[in-house]
């Protein structure tokens, strides 16, 4: 029995150790790990939408060629002279050429008070209006949506991307932050395309310069609390320290506003809690806001700061921290979970961890390029010295620079103007100043794609025009850049005894094949106009890319001429090649069978109006290009030339 009573004794301590250790390892496992935290989300609201208008005066296809004038830099309110100078920023440094022509054009316009007030916000769509607060961003041969090809939707974006990054380089004034473009549109004026845009206030103005000087108080007494040996903050050795000692004071005295964040209508966008006014002065703000007032307490301490606007489970902003040249990811709102913790998951990462959500992928902090968001222009974080391990828990008299990183002092190409062929291909020829540099990552870029194209550090050429190539260093956002033409293919030229061949320039005759008939065009003496086909019964015309006289001289047919085809009823088909640049005022106009054209379009850049007028409906238009960008606007232009009711088809070339 005793035996028995020993073994129960044994089961019972077994059964009792099965259930208490469990609940010893998930002590301990809490102890040194934290549960999963949760965060805001989609509190950076989408901008809101900015509408295109259409005058209907406004003949578009009849422009007389114009050197372009980009406007946005120079002039936006009387003589250029006059015009006030741009006070920039470093998200400025990192625009796109259009989106720097934008956010001059938007600072100027804003401290000019050239925006339809808030008082008049609701009746705004009248033309009387729309010319009294206009603003002339671009004025040249072509729209400003063409001189930089873009589509309505990547010119909507860069207007926003524009105004983002205005905001950012000042967050100390509301106002660029409440002044946002509502309306644009192009119109042909006196020989000159002119790209407007306007303005308005969606937020009393008489209160900006008050909110201003509040922002400006408020500041002052939060950089003289850090200050406060009390609070013990500010490290005058070790900017690092300082950042992560701000980090904790400044979440911890603020407060999350659900409320905004929750609000999609327009006067929830234009809550002062998306600004710094909410999060320095009201201690109440969302993500924007965050950014934005943590950014101005870096700043006032000497310490570098950017604003990345992006998405992490919805439109979201956060910072980038340069420390000892390198960047590094900091999420204020995220600091705090909405359990109430004070974390510090998202303190001194690099991109790349960010884009990863810190080990999970649904929080994945990302800088979407096609967005309206401006993030994806800003420099990548490489930094992984100042971790928030690293600071916490090193003591402070054994803390050591980031002598290993060398920062980016510049970057260079070894030509600043070249020429290249069709067809032919180069590795862009980068050097990463100093040789030595630890980021030596570059990003290339064309101005004109449909001329060079760029595959990673491979330029093509694919058709002639000239355009900028912008290299751009990863650490520090410095750019040089290249201009290259590309010319147009030399015609062969069949050998001729030279006495003809001295007639070529003052042939005056048509030239009349089985093609058609053409005429030298004036002033280009390799260069020819197509007439008119030689059969107006034929049902079928092919334009040819070249043609040779009864001399043997070839010449390049670059034109179509007005109505040259007009009124062929018997025609079904009709090709023609890369070559033409422009096609004429009613050159295809009343062939009621035309149910078939092919455009090889790369390089045309004009339809006449009326071209296509009265072509067969549901008529079949296959344009071969090099992109989907040319696609759109050929479709844009022909069909403002008649050709509304066609069916078109893209085809890469």
């Amino acid at each position: 029995m005793s035996s028995s009573k020993t073994n129960s004794v044994k089961a019972l301590a077994i059964s009792v150790a099965l259930f208490v250790l469990p609940l010893m390892v998930t002590s301990i496992f809490k102890a040194d790990v934290k549960a999963a935290a949760t965060y805001p989300t989609g509190d950076m609201h989408e901008p809101p939408a900015i509408t295109e208008l259409i005058p209907d005066d406004d003949p578009l296809e009849n422009s007389a060629p114009k050197e372009d004038t980009l406007v946005g830099n120079t002039l936006i309110l009387g003589d250029a002279l006059n015009a006030a100078p741009i006070e920039t920023g470093e998200h400025y440094r990192y625009l796109s050429p259009a989106e720097k022509a934008i956010y001059s054009a938007l600072y100027r316009s804003i401290v000019s008070n050239n925006f339809i007030p808030y008082s008049q916000r609701t009746n705004t769509y009248t033309w009387d209006c729309l010319n009294t607060y206009k603003t002339l961003v671009y004025s040249g041969s072509s729209t400003f949506q063409n001189a930089y090809d873009l589509s309505t939707k990547e010119y909507e974006n860069v207007l926003n991307r524009a105004q983002e990054a205005l905001y950012f380089d000042h967050p100390e004034k509301v106002e660029f932050y409440m002044c946002h473009t509502s309306y644009y549109w192009s119109k042909y004026e006196s020989g000159n395309f002119n790209s407007y845009i306007v303005i308005t206030a969606n937020y009393d103005e008489t209160a900006f310069e008050n909110i201003d000087s509040q922002i400006t108080t408020a500041l002052n007494k939060w950089i003289s609390d850090l200050k406060n040996p009390s609070n013990n903050c500010v490290n005058q050795t070790w900017d690092a320290l300082t950042e992560l000692n701000v980090h904790d004071y400044y979440v911890g005295n603020l407060q999350y506003d659900h409320a905004c964040a929750a609000d999609r209508s327009t006067a929830g966008y234009y809550n002062l809690s998306h600004t710094a006014y909410g999060a320095l002065v009201n201690h109440l703000a969302v993500c924007d806001g965050y950014s934005a007032g943590y950014e101005l307490i870096l700043k006032r301490l000497g310490i570098e700061s950017m604003i990345i606007a992006g998405y992490a489970g919805g439109g979201h902003a956060w910072n980038i921290v340069r420390l000892d040249g390198s960047w590094y990811e900091v999420d204020t709102t995220w600091a705090i979970s909405t359990e109430g913790e004070l974390r510090h998951d998202w303190f001194n990462r690099t991109t790349a961890e960010y884009e990863k959500g810190v080990g999970d992928s649904s929080k994945a902090h990302l800088r979407n390029s096609s967005s309206a968001f401006v993030g994806f222009r800003m420099p990548k974080a490489y930094g992984t010295h100042y971790t928030y391990d690293y600071l916490s828990q090193t003591d402070v008299n054994s803390l050591i620079r980031d002598e290993q990183y060398v920062a980016v002092t510049g970057i260079s190409l070894s030509q600043s103007e070249m020429e290249m062929q069709i067809g032919q291909s180069i590795v862009a020829d980068v050097q990463i100043i100093p040789e030595n540099a630890t980021v030596k990552d570059y990003v290339v870029k064309s101005s004109n794609y449909d001329c060079i194209e760029v595959d990673e550090h491979i330029l093509r050429a694919i058709a002639p025009g000239e355009a900028i190539i912008t290299v751009t260093s990863a650490d520090g956002g410095h750019t040089a850049q290249c201009k290259i033409t590309v010319p147009l293919p030399e015609p062969e030229k069949v050998d001729a005894p030279e006495e003809v061949a001295d007639k070529q320039v003052d042939t005056v005759a048509p030239i009349d094949t089985e093609k058609g008939v053409f005429e030298i065009t004036p002033d280009k003496n390799t260069e020819v106009t197509f007439k008119a086909g030689n059969n107006k019964k034929a049902s079928s015309i092919t334009i040819p890319s070249t043609v040779t006289d009864e001399n043997g001289c070839m010449y390049t047919v670059t034109e179509i001429e007005d109505g040259a085809c007009k009124g062929y009823k018997k025609l079904k088909k009709v090709i023609i090649p890369e070559t033409i640049r422009t096609i004429g005022k009613g050159a295809f106009k009343n062939c009621s069978n035309l149910s078939v054209i092919k455009i090889k379009g790369n390089n045309l850049l004009k339809v006449g109006s009326g071209a296509f007028k009265g072509i067969k409906k549901g008529a079949k238009i296959t344009i071969y290009v090099s992109t989907k960008k040319k696609f759109t606007r050929l479709v844009k232009l022909i069909k403002k030339a008649g050709g509304s009711k066609a069916i078109f088809k893209f085809k890469k070339q």
